[in-house]
């Protein structure tokens, strides 16, 4: 018994024809990909750069924020023997606290603050053997606000004895005590990013 089978047989032509689609598409594909992924690295290469646009901005914000509050320092240093020198540099609050910690480490021993009620020109006296370093109450108070107004506020609210705080006259001598009361505290706080951090080596 016989079977008929049959047999297609495509023409060579309609082969042809149908690798060349084939090619055309894997082309097409290949192309759409490409396409993609360069679209794809040129957003990631925007979005990166404009992200650290963006954190360069922040930064530049922050510091023009944050301790640019430049005032008045007197510096004098007055040996016993050889020639010292006084003068008066202009600095933020940080550039203070970091001369501080200077004349403290030269003069090794123990150090102490002292201040000088006289109204609006009342002071601060950072004194380390024959270094001194005298700053205006008020500049240094503003300094502070400037950098942390919420903790400043919160720590000035603590030392008002109801004779009107940071706001009122300052040339009430109460009112000057309160505000050299928070300084104290606020340099014995430990340096982060808050507090003078003066340490034990400083009488406050």
């Amino acid at each position: 018994m016989y079977h008929t089978v049959k047999v297609l047989l495509y023409p060579k032509r309609y082969s042809e024809e149908l690798g060349t689609q084939t090619n055309n598409l894997f082309i097409g594909l290949s192309l759409v990909l490409l396409s993609l992924t360069f679209i794809w690295r040129k957003n990631m290469r925007r979005t990166a750069s404009e992200i650290i646009h963006d954190l360069e901005i922040r930064i530049a914000r922050l510091e023009r924020k944050s301790s640019t509050y430049k005032f008045p320092v007197r510096n004098q240093y007055t040996p016993d023997q050889g020639v010292g020198f006084s003068g008066v540099d202009r600095m933020n609050l940080p550039k203070l606290l970091e001369r501080v910690e200077h004349i403290q480490s030269r003069h090794g021993g123990r150090c102490r603050v002292d201040f000088t009620f006289a109204g609006k020109r009342s002071s601060v006296h950072f004194i380390c053997g024959d270094s001194l370093l005298i700053v205006n109450m008020a500049d240094m108070i503003n300094a502070i606000k400037k950098d942390h107004p919420t903790e400043w506020e919160d720590l000035m609210s603590e030392h008002d004895e109801g004779w009107g705080g940071f706001y009122n006259d300052p040339e009430n001598k109460n009112v000057l005590i309160d505000r050299a009361e928070a300084l104290r505290e606020w340099m014995k706080i430990s340096s982060g990013s808050f507090g003078g951090g003066l340490g034990r080596e400083w009488d406050v």
